[in-house]
């Protein structure tokens, strides 16, 4: 499939962009990334929240592939929107660092002609200086994750067990640092 380029309006589209990547399959080999069926209506969930500005919310089984998915689209906004600022917040350290590997992976196997260049030496940050542009992932058992931080696109997950291992606060620190008027949730 040929990629489209950046600044195409379909290239926003995920059905577009996520088939341009590689991810991990179930077995451990490195494959491209084509959606199953329950990952297209997020697409289409997604594309509907950006024509309405609106947040996404999207409660789901295990091992469905929506965090695949999602992370896919977060990386997107950090590699390709000026000035964005993204975070993964997941329930775990080891979700973290999963999420981390995931989004390194998904910038590694971009197509050179639109791959944006990366700081280097940074963990669990993507950095796109030319960009001005950054993704942070982080735990919310770290100390402090988001703190002080000004997102557009947040990805947490499994917010239901937030409570139990970071305090009843954590989601409300967390929304916090996305703006009402520009900010993408999911």
């Amino acid at each position: 499939m040929t990629l489209l380029s950046p600044q195409s309006p379909d290239f926003w589209d995920p059905l577009t962009y996520c088939s341009s990547n590689k991810i991990r399959s179930k077995s451990g080999a490195l494959v491209p990334f084509e959606l199953w069926e329950h990952q297209r209506i997020l697409a289409a969930a997604v594309q509907r929240c950006y024509r309405e500005n609106k947040w996404l919310v999207h409660v789901k089984p295990r091992q469905e592939g929506s965090s695949t998915f999602f992370t896919c689209v977060a990386t997107q906004h950090a590699m390709f929107r000026t000035g964005c600022r993204v975070g993964l917040l997941a329930h775990k350290k080891e979700t973290a660092k999963a999420l981390s590997e995931m989004a390194v992976r998904f910038h590694r196997h971009l197509p050179a002609e639109i791959k944006p260049k990366k700081s280097v030496g940074l963990k669990r940050t993507l950095e796109f200086p030319v960009l001005d542009s950054r993704m942070v992932i982080a735990s919310v058992k770290d100390e402090e994750p988001l703190r002080g931080e000004t997102v557009q696109v947040l990805l947490a997950t499994e917010i239901s067990k937030w409570s139990d291992t970071a305090g009843p606060d954590a989601w409300t620190s967390a929304l916090n640092a996305v703006p009402s008027n520009s900010g993408f949730v999911i």
